[in-house]
């Protein structure tokens, strides 16, 4: 394969990853085969179920009206997308859909195709033990492998390494043009127990590999595609909180890819820059609740006692211990994320404003970030007086007026007043537990269940007490002015608010990647201050 003419056919224009096509007939009735496979394009989600049904859901502001695309037999497994065509797995074949819904002569293959992807102009499928190479729908190539039933694959920035996973836990990197095995991605002996099927993705800018296996909690860094197996250390894995790994799927443009999230949600990073982009839980359930769903287990060795009982000697997961979310998908340039569900419908998260909404019709969370302020790694930061206002080392303070959301000047807000220093400032004593309110009136104690409010002058009998929530709060702010309290749940990272009585006023969801530090109330926002992310996000309350 020749780098020049791959990089000139190469793109990663959000236009031209657009389905582009017009609206078909609605299907008759919502689709409920589960969802095997999506293909997250610019301006459409394109599903394939069980049954064989390909479904197109136009995303813009909100989701439009589904329209079925094609039927196939076998049902599509793997999507992809080249040359303005859907290209799909379909049993033996690799099959082609044009916007209109007719399919051309399919490409039959040696073997069932496990998966399929489309890089700089090209597509590529693994079938049996070889890699298949198209260009304009003609074969190229065809590299052998020292596999015979993979289920995923990748290929590198440049085109010249392939790697090919196979469950449950092996995985290769092979060169292209020789097939010869330049690295594996296998998991340890120790892991076997565990791992039920492993993924593999090269770095869109380094010569690194990450590799997900179900049911780790982390994406493992590897070594210079993959040469030496050896993983680069726990620093370097992609943070991945209570969640599960697989399937994986990358956007179309290959700098993003999506997990399956504990079961039922969506996890997306940016691999050009290991960063978390989305991390939504989609269950709203309780975190006891869900951990005995996602934990599941049956009998398999019961021995009987001659008074009718049983003695359950070892038990097993169930088969649908992985939850209910059944495929994964990113949009190029992470404009949204989608999670498809073992009930055949679908849901899009929009990361530019987190609605969240299913096929089905229902809205599982309006949208509600309105602002989103980049505000650098401050060594010192304080909400105060409607304001944000942070320290850096060697320049001026940075202030966000957190009516407008725009950053101001700092002579507009009481700098020296915030400078100085603490044990200067006027405490009322308080024992240990209690923080002082702003109103210097009240005293604040609060832990992962609830909090307690009391008045500084009588700090025995508490003015509010909430001690019973579901959640379990990693950070709390109790707002008396406001008479509210924000907190993010410590598992799920699902950010409540609730009036200082306990009474729920909002909760929000698909903002797990922002690890809140500090919150602040201001014209009927719920302002969150994400240190990790380096960024302040309004979200508006209902």
């Amino acid at each position: 394969m020749t780098g020049q003419r791959t990089r000139k056919r190469a793109s990663s224009s959000e236009e031209d990853l657009r389905w582009g096509a017009e609206p078909g007939a609605e299907p008759s009735e919502r689709p409920q085969a589960p969802v095997l496979a999506l293909l997250a394009l610019t301006d459409a989600l394109i599903a394939s179920h069980a049954d064989g049904h390909v479904i197109v859901h136009p995303v813009g502001e909100a989701l439009g009206a589904p329209w079925e695309l094609c039927r196939t037999d076998p049902p599509l497994s793997s999507l992809a997308f080249c040359g303005g065509e859907l290209v799909g797995a379909s049993g033996n074949r690799l099959v082609r859909v044009a916007p209109d819904g007719t399919m051309p002569d399919p490409l039959e293959l040696d073997a069932p195709v496990g998966a399929v992807i489309s890089r700089a102009g090209r597509v590529y499928a693994v079938a049996g033990d070889a890699v298949h190479t198209f260009e304009d729908w003609r074969p190229v190539h065809r590299t052998p492998i020292p596999l015979s039933n993979c289920h995923d694959l990748d290929v590198d920035r440049r085109g010249k390494h392939v790697v090919v996973c196979e469950r449950p836990g092996s995985g290769y990197v092979v060169e292209l043009g020789t097939g010869i095995v330049v690295g594996h991605c296998g998991i340890t002996a120790h892991e076997r127990k565990t791992v039920t099927e492993t993924y593999a993705r090269f770095s869109p800018v380094t010569d690194n590999l990450y590799r997900a296996s179900s049911r780790a909690h982390r994406v493992t860094k590897l070594a210079r595609l993959g040469k030496s197996g050896r993983a680069l250390g726990w620093k370097h894995n992609l943070e991945q909180p209570s969640t599960w790994c697989t399937p994986l799927a990358s956007s179309p443009d290959g700098r993003y890819v999506a997990s399956r999230q504990s079961g039922t949600g969506v996890l997306v990073w940016d691999l050009r820059t290991e960063r978390q982009v989305v991390f939504a839980e989609l269950d709203d359930a309780r975190y006891q609740e869900k951990f005995t769903k996602r934990m599941r287990r049956e009998p398999v060795a019961v021995q009987p006692f001659g008074d009718g009982s049983v003695k359950v000697s070892r038990w097993a997961a169930l088969l649908d211990r992985d939850g209910e979310a059944t495929a994964v998908a990113v949009a190029p340039g992470a404009r949204y994320a989608a999670v498809g569900g073992r009930d055949g419908t679908v849901t899009v998260i929009d990361v530019r404003t987190r609605r969240i909404e299913r096929s089905d019709g229902l809205v599982q969370q309006p949208a509600c970030l309105s602002a989103l302020v980049e505000v650098g790694d401050p060594s010192a930061w304080s909400f105060t007086g409607g304001s944000w206002i942070g320290f850096f080392p060697e320049r001026e303070p940075h202030v966000v007026d957190l009516a407008t959301g725009q950053t101001i000047s700092p002579d507009t807000a009481d700098v020296q007043n915030l400078t100085r220093r603490k044990e200067d400032e006027p405490k009322p004593p308080l024992p240990d537990g209690l923080r002082a309110s702003r109103d210097g009136e009240h005293a604040v104690a609060a832990d992962m269940r609830g909090w307690k409010v009391f008045s500084v002058s009588d700090l025995d009998t508490p003015l509010h007490v909430v001690d019973d929530l579901e959640a379990a709060l990693a950070i709390t702010r109790v707002d008396l002015a406001a008479g509210l309290v924000a907190g993010q749940d410590y598992h799920t990272k699902r950010l409540y608010v609730w009036t200082v009585d306990g009474e729920p006023v909002a909760s929000f969801d698909g903002f797990g990647e922002a690890r809140a530090s500090g919150f602040a109330f201001a014209d009927g926002a719920l302002w969150m201050m994400a240190r990790n992310r380096e960024a302040l996000y309004r979200l508006d309350l209902p």
